[in-house]
């Protein structure tokens, strides 16, 4: 009886070619892709309700639930999109065997946007669709108030899904032209590994040479490593001057003309004294009479503290400075310290036992606070309007509100009988470059519609003016102050 081992007739098959095949195999539906996005089972999604207006039944929005974040191939963390969401959406919508179905040509994301909606799920066409690469926190509200509260009710954003038009669905193309590379990539059947495609020979790889007597042979090597060979020396990391870092500067002064930014290359241990001084240097501003600022929270990045307390964050803005309400003048402390104070925006003190001391401040600087209030007089730029701000609960009646538009600056300020009042609320101050876009109602004409991006989301002030004719005026001081810096208006 022989004993050599037949030759096997069964090709081989591996687990990297069983990945191929599964790979290769189109998804059930053309959304399918998305479903890894899905917050069911999150401890703490977005919860949205999306209107189809295009659907049977256009009034009935169906639940979409969507992680906050997810997490890239180097294993960091990003907010999830609009875009994402679309997609997100049209997978539920199929999902929930809505009617009609989606035409086979319009199964992509580029050829839908996200829009906002008024009461009842009605398109609101005065403001431009969803900035599909932005992150969805950034127009979430309910969301972002309930992620930081702790009811345990549920709260939701409306948003509709609409079809793009011809034009939008090649401006979608550029702006996202990822997903039109994953709708060929489904598309694609044919095999990964073309049938002709030539196999190497399965010969045996050469066998390499037998090393050298290092005794026998004298010959010089290039390869040889010597036992008392010094290392390389390595170069470690300059922890001490700390690292590099890009920072943005958008100049809101009023001494430059409007719209400029400037980069600057910084490190993290500067301190913002440095930063300061080499914007005002460039731009030949004086650096007694503007102070850095946090985008949106106007949080004063005071001179005393490193770049690397502002963590993240690239982007800083260049105002006038404001008496005795912007922080210390020069630093206080030694630049050379090594433990430089914490968050710009965030001193924490300690309380003491014993009586407490309330800081009020300098008399000056409160005349200052009440003169930002109450206007600078000068009727070219100054307005003032009384308005009533509507909130989203019918129990709340009309609140009372002094619109003030003054310089770069709108103020909202709570007022009495047409006159600014301590109580009843908060001045909310808002500088023209956070202003989003401000509409007339068309239904109402009396009503008009603020968005002002603030704290890294969009919110939405609806007020009620005397009259059509003021609303019609508040609306165009309002577009006239925001045509410097959003050229669209």
């Amino acid at each position: 009886m022989s004993t050599i081992r037949p030759l096997s007739v069964v090709q081989p098959r591996s687990l990297l070619s069983d990945a191929f095949k599964v790979k290769k195999a189109k998804p059930i539906t053309p959304f399918d892709q998305f479903a890894s996005l899905s917050g069911q089972g999150d401890p703490d999604p977005i919860r949205l309700r999306i209107y189809a207006p295009f659907s049977e039944d256009p009034e009935k929005p169906y639940e979409v639930l969507i992680r906050r974040n997810l997490q890239e191939a180097d294993g960091s963390s990003r907010p999830v999109t609009v875009a994402e969401l679309i997609g997100l959406s049209l997978w539920r919508y199929h999902a929930e065997k809505r009617e009609p179905v989606i035409e086979a040509d319009k199964l992509n994301v580029n050829w839908w946007t996200l829009r906002m909606v008024e009461e009842g799920g009605e398109v609101d066409d005065d403001f431009d669709p969803l900035d599909r690469k932005r992150p969805l926190n950034s127009f979430t509200t309910a969301n972002n108030r309930a992620a930081r509260s702790r009811s345990a009710s549920k709260t939701y954003d409306d948003f509709a899904l609409v079809q793009a038009s011809e034009a939008g669905f090649a401006d979608n193309r550029l702006q996202t032209p990822q997903f039109e590379q994953e709708a060929a990539a489904e598309e694609h059947e044919d095999e990964i590994t073309p049938k002709n495609t030539p196999q190497p020979p399965s010969t045996l790889p050469p066998v390499s040479q037998p090393r050298s007597n290092p005794i026998i042979t004298t010959t010089y090597r290039l390869d040889t490593v010597f036992a008392d060979k010094p290392a390389a020396p390595t170069s470690a990391p300059a922890t001490t001057r700390g690292q590099k870092k890009l920072l943005r500067i958008h100049i809101l002064s009023s001494d430059v003309p409007p719209g400029q930014m400037i980069t600057v290359d910084v490190t993290t241990n500067m301190y913002f004294a440095e930063v300061l001084d080499l914007v005002c240097r460039k731009r030949q501003l004086d650096k007694n009479t503007h102070v850095l600022k946090l985008p949106g929270s106007g949080a004063v990045a005071y001179v005393d503290r490193a770049v690397s307390t502002i963590g993240n964050a690239t982007d800083l803005e260049l105002h006038r400075r404001r008496f005795g309400t912007d922080g210390p003048l020069t630093i206080t402390g030694s630049p050379g310290s090594s433990s430089p104070k914490l968050h710009v925006w965030g001193d924490t003190q300690i309380p003491q036992k014993g009586k407490k001391k309330v800081m009020t401040a300098h008399p000056l600087a409160q005349q200052a606070t009440m003169a930002d209030e109450a206007g600078s007089g000068d009727q070219a730029t100054y307005k003032k309007y009384t308005v009533w701000r509507k909130q989203p609960m019918r129990f709340v009646g009309l609140n009372e509100r002094i619109l003030a538009i003054d310089g770069e600056y709108v103020y909202i300020m709570p007022s009495s009988g047409g006159k600014v009042t301590r109580e009843g609320g908060k001045t909310t101050t808002v500088h023209f470059s956070s202003v989003i876009g401000c509409n007339m109602s068309r239904r109402h004409p009396n009503n008009f519609k603020l968005l002002v991006f603030r704290d890294s989301e969009t919110k939405r002030y609806d007020f009620e003016a005397k009259n059509s004719r003021e609303a019609a005026d508040i609306v165009r001081e309002m577009k006239k102050g925001i045509s410097p810096y959003n050229k669209d208006v």
